[in-house]
């Protein structure tokens, strides 16, 4: 199908994406916008999630905030932004989503364009190295390019090499991507050469995100440079039905230890009077008001054999 985006703007071309599961979707994303367009780029948002609360905050490239908002949406529900041209934005779910950015027709800024999908790697996906490729039809003349987030801790430009040449010898200019006035994530666009195309961070440890596209007159492509698929922790909500049940599971099983601990108790005592009444079977006292005969006998005989006797009781 030929789709037009927005709906009823020229002009209409293919749009695919090849989703990955909903466990290896992500929390938080850094979006930079498409080269060369003037007017702005509309994303998608879906939710993998209930209740997953959405917040965006934009900079503008010159360094000024842009647009903030928020939002909150369902499981498999989705909402359509359009952020300008100028506008980095720092995009993050409480619970797992997936990002989507669309290039517009070229009717809506004139520039040599066409629609394209393509998925927005999450920060949490983001790798050391790619190896990538750009499109030749034979036909038409493309112009490639590439769009790099680099999270602040790795942001580290001449350790960074696309081809041979690192970031800092190819004078790329970042703009920084922010987060509550802190910078997350270093955005850039590169225009690059057409064939296949390497880039990697020196350091092994280091991890970056691409998007690799390009243009031509009502044509373009584009796709994200690769991800690690790692799968993120299930997040489960918590109902009152939930609370209630554990609340209620947690006094039964108190119960039912203290049901133990009374009947193991009441064991030992029971076992312990059985062995004390034993014990006094084998060795009967006779009871203080009763003479013994033969017993007084032996106390005058032999006080010390009769002590013995005794203690033996």
């Amino acid at each position: 199908q030929c789709s037009n985006v927005p709906p009823d703007t020229g002009y209409c071309d293919h749009l695919v994406e090849q989703i990955p599961p909903v466990q290896n979707w992500g929390k938080r994303f850094a979006t930079v916008p498409l080269k060369t367009r003037q007017a702005y780029d509309r994303f998608k948002i879906v939710a993998g999630e209930n209740y997953t609360t959405v917040q965006i905050e934009c900079t503008r490239n010159d360094g000024q905030s842009g647009n903030s908002t928020s939002f909150i949406l369902q499981e498999g529900g989705f909402k359509d932004i359009d952020i300008p041209s100028t506008d980095y934005c720092w995009i993050e779910g409480d619970k797992r989503i997936i990002l989507l950015q669309f290039s517009v027709g070229q009717e809506v800024d004139g520039v040599l364009s066409d629609p394209f999908m393509a998925m927005i790697p999450p920060v949490e996906q983001y790798s050391n190295g790619y190896t990538l490729a750009t499109v030749s039809d034979g036909v038409q003349n493309y112009t490639h390019f590439m769009n790099l987030y680099i999270p602040k801790d790795f942001f580290q430009p001449s350790k960074i090499f696309l081809n041979d040449q690192s970031l800092e010898e190819l004078n790329v200019t970042f703009t920084a991507i922010q987060r509550l006035g802190v910078s997350e994530v270093f955005g850039a666009q590169i225009e690059i050469s057409g064939g296949v195309i390497t880039l990697r961070h020196v350091n092994k440890s280091a991890s970056i995100g691409v998007l690799v596209y390009g243009f031509s007159n009502f044509n373009s492509y584009g796709y994200s440079g690769g991800l690690k698929l790692k799968t993120l922790s299930v997040i489960k909500e918590e109902t009152d039905l939930d609370t209630t049940w554990i609340a209620s599971s947690g006094v039964l099983a108190s119960l039912l230890i203290i049901s133990w601990i009374i009947i193991i108790v009441t064991c030992v005592v029971a076992c312990c009077m059985r062995k004390r009444s034993k014990r006094g079977s084998d060795h009967p006292i006779q009871p203080k008001d009763t003479y013994n005969q033969s017993e007084h006998e032996d106390m005058e005989k032999n006080p010390a054999d009769v002590q013995i006797n005794i203690s033996q009781l």
